[in-house]
């Protein structure tokens, strides 16, 4: 437990510190110092996160993600503390504003999420997953770089999946054989605590920001907590889907919808992070566009090619590594078929594993071509028969949740607006 709370508070401080450049160079790039105020804790954390996923996808092309990347990155962390020195000292007066308000009631809830994320992480895995190719992948990324057609060694590395490369940097592989697999535990602790952080008891418990908190903390605890000792992409991507529609609900009801600020960069930077890690995030970049179409500072010249620039620079090194280790430019999309290699995947096969990928989803037992070819009622029928009720009511109420979040936030701008033209 204690080598997990120390690799936790060094995991916190790498992020951290990336987080923090990532805005600086969100500041001079978008020309906004007025508006681009320093975010808070969490936005740092899941911006770190996916700037550290930037960096070390180009690092991979020319190292493994080893000793040298993760010390070249880490020194380069402890310089911000000098470089950056006016935003950390912000940073940590907010921390030590927001800690010396909590009352007896949120600390034991906040050590009660300490201690059950920290006692679900350091579990077993008990993801089958883990064993069959999630280590294998971290492994190789860690002790040796990019080779093509890996994909044909093992199906499971031409998947791409951009989050191992993290897990990779904060595996601390070169100091022991028995890789940390701490990180997903981390990011679920950075968004639990924020949650609890964020409730506020003199509010009653039905108000709209204690409800999102209270469903982000009920659903994932119960949902997700036993996969916490799993390096699995799914939850990285639960916890991004948690935190964009967090991030965009929030800016949905908040005054400042036409601006440019930090939590819509983040928005947008990790809903577009988030296709590289597992390609079923493709949905989620559209979440971001539905807020930026709304935000007409977007438009000017040098905040388009700064978005744009954002993306070029995640998704150009997914493709490359996915023609190098697959040759296709999406694996396992054989239908985009551009490129003639010749440690190509056969297409046949990749075709298969596309199939499976989908029967997998549906039932993970029964042939793939029997769950093909069932209708869609079919498919909702075992969907409900292969989840208990439990799961089914928690679903219910995260989505019924949401709507009166956003029915209750419409109403106070409707209100606010008829106050104005009242005025």
């Amino acid at each position: 437990m204690l080598i997990t709370l120390i690799t936790w508070i060094y995991t916190w401080f790498t992020l951290t510190a990336l987080g923090i450049t990532f805005h600086r160079i969100s500041k001079k790039s978008i020309k906004g110092d007025e508006v681009l105020e320093l975010p808070g804790p969490l936005i740092l954390v899941f911006n770190g996160f996916c700037f550290c996923m930037l960096l070390c996808s180009l690092f991979y092309f020319v190292s493994n993600i080893g000793f040298l990347i993760h010390t070249g990155i880490s020194l380069f962390c402890l310089t911000t503390i000098v470089l950056f020195k006016k935003d950390w000292r912000k940073l940590t007066a907010s921390i030590h504003q927001k800690v010396s308000s909590f009352n007896k009631w949120k600390w034991l809830m906040l050590s009660f999420t300490l201690l059950s994320v920290l006692v679900a992480t350091i579990s077993a895995p008990a993801n089958i997953d883990s064993a069959n190719y999630h280590v294998q992948a971290i492994q190789w990324i860690s002790n040796y770089s990019i080779v093509p057609g890996l994909g044909n060694l093992l199906i499971n590395l031409a998947y791409g999946q951009s989050g191992f490369l993290v897990e990779a940097f904060f595996s601390f592989s070169f100091l022991s054989d028995s890789p940390s697999r701490v990180l997903n535990g981390f990011l679920a602790l950075a968004l639990l605590s924020n949650a609890v952080a964020s409730l506020e008891y003199k509010k009653p418990i039905a108000g709209r920001d204690n409800l999102l908190h209270v469903v982000i903390i009920v659903f994932f605890l119960l949902h997700y907590r036993n996969w916490l000792s799993s390096p699995s992409p799914d939850i990285v991507i639960a916890l991004v889907t948690y935190y964009i529609f967090y991030l965009a609900i929030d800016k949905m009801r908040s005054e400042s919808i036409g601006q440019v600020d930090a939590s819509l960069i983040s928005l947008f930077f990790v809903s577009v992070s988030a296709v590289a890690m597992k390609l079923s995030a493709m949905m989620l970049p559209l979440v971001a566009l539905l807020i930026i179409t709304r935000t007409p500072h977007f438009f000017k010249k040098s905040n388009v090619l700064f978005y744009v620039t954002i993306a070029m620079a995640i998704m150009l090194p997914w493709f490359a590594r996915s023609v190098i280790v697959s040759g296709y430019l999406i694996f396992p999309l054989a239908e985009v078929d551009l490129f003639n290699v010749d440690w190509k995947i056969p297409k046949s096969f990749v075709l298969v594993i596309k199939d499976q990928i989908r029967a997998f989803s549906i039932h993970p037992f029964m042939d793939t071509s029997e769950v093909l070819r069932l209708s869609y009622f079919e498919r909702a029928k075992i969907w409900v028969e292969r989840n208990s009720i439990l799961k089914i009511s928690l679903l219910g109420v995260v989505v019924f949740s949401q709507l009166v979040y956003l029915t209750l936030a419409g109403l106070k701008k409707i209100r606010n607006r008829e106050q104005e033209n009242l005025m």
